[in-house]
């Protein structure tokens, strides 16, 4: 399996039982396929995290995902509609329908239609940063809705229209913040507070350009690991390809509920639950998803490569190992050179 920014994995599969919240009896576990690593690339070796969830259909190739073979349990789990409501760390993933109590004040669901045979997609037709067209409807191409994509892609002439048009909008401070050096102004120091909210929201229009929602600063940037005033944008170019991929940064502090029956998606502003540690028990027909990763660290850290420290330190552990090996080389010829010389002599 090959993901959008070029991680990878591959393995075997093997069944095992599942079941959806344990502690609730009522709930029969069910035989799954799920995969072992045997290969890992990019992100897959890097992050902190155990293992991917695939969510998409597969109905172009007949094979099933793990939604569909839990599906199977027909009497205490509604077969057709799942939520995700994703924080910065952690969320929830609800099976069977969506805990509408997250949902922020003075926010609904707002329906678009979904379109699931073979992925999940959308229909974009404009993307705003503030006030400015950054996008069109021509302009996104196919447009998927991937969580196992981290960062979200736009075509090139897209991407470079946005992070334009927020460079522009945040010359100087305007957005409480300043560009970090040597990022290309693609990550920002914030002058006060921890959450980039000066930062311009970002409108997007689906369907017939009457459905819109906001894609708000905390979510299409990330906080570096480093320091927890210093955010990124979490979106990036998808270069020669004319497809839009929404991933995980999209769907962030929102309710998103997959409703394959009516073919539509439901989004609303939300204050998903965090978890810091690993969470032992889930809530009533709830499935809890927990950051592992050290309670001191950023999350953001679990996309990132090694530190420059380490990276030094392994350099210094490789150069001492390679002049032992020289010096055992040199060792090894004075040796040889030695024997060669005694045989010689014992020949005359």
């Amino acid at each position: 399996e090959e993901y959008t920014e070029g991680s990878r994995i591959a393995g075997t599969w093997f069944k095992d039982l599942v079941q959806l919240n344990g502690s609730d009896k009522d709930n029969k576990p069910v035989r799954v396929s799920l995969g072992c690593h045997t290969d890992e690339r990019h992100l897959f070796y890097t992050q902190k995290v155990n293992g991917i969830l695939g969510l998409a259909p597969h109905k172009i190739t007949g094979a099933s995902n793990l939604l569909e073979e839990l599906y199977q349990d027909k009497k205490h789990v509604n077969h057709v509609v799942f939520s995700l409501c994703l924080a910065e760390w952690g969320g929830l993933w609800t099976v069977g329908g969506y805990d509408g109590s997250f949902i922020l004040p003075g926010f609904t669901l707002l329906w678009m239609p979904l379109h699931h045979i073979g992925y999940f997609g959308i229909h974009l037709t404009e993307i705003r940063c503030g006030a400015q067209v950054v996008g069109a409807e021509s302009d996104f191409g196919t447009t998927i809705l991937d969580t196992g994509t981290t960062f979200s892609y736009f075509p090139h002439q897209t991407y470079y229209t946005l992070i334009t048009a927020l460079k522009t909008q945040c010359v100087g401070i305007n957005c409480g913040a300043s560009p970090v050096p040597h990022t290309y102004q693609t990550c920002w120091k914030l002058l006060t507070g921890t959450k980039p909210r000066q930062f311009p929201n970002i409108t997007v229009a689906v369907g017939d350009a009457q459905t819109t929602f906001i894609w708000q600063p905390e979510a299409y940037m990330f906080r570096r690991h480093n320091d927890e005033n210093e955010w990124c944008f979490a979106f990036a170019d998808n270069k020669m390809s004319h497809t839009t991929v929404l991933g995980t940064s999209f769907f962030l502090h929102k309710t998103v509920v997959f409703d394959t029956s009516k073919s539509q998606l439901g989004i609303a502003e939300s204050a998903c639950p965090e978890y810091h540690y690993r969470t032992p028990k889930a809530e009533t027909g709830q499935l809890l998803i927990a950051q592992v990763s050290s309670p001191r660290s950023s999350p953001a850290s679990q996309f990132d490569l090694p530190s420059e420290g380490n990276i030094h330190f392994l350099a210094i552990c490789l150069g001492v190992v390679g002049l032992l090996l020289l010096l055992v080389a040199c060792a090894m010829c004075l040796w040889a050179y030695l024997v060669e010389e005694e045989d010689d002599e014992s020949e005359v």
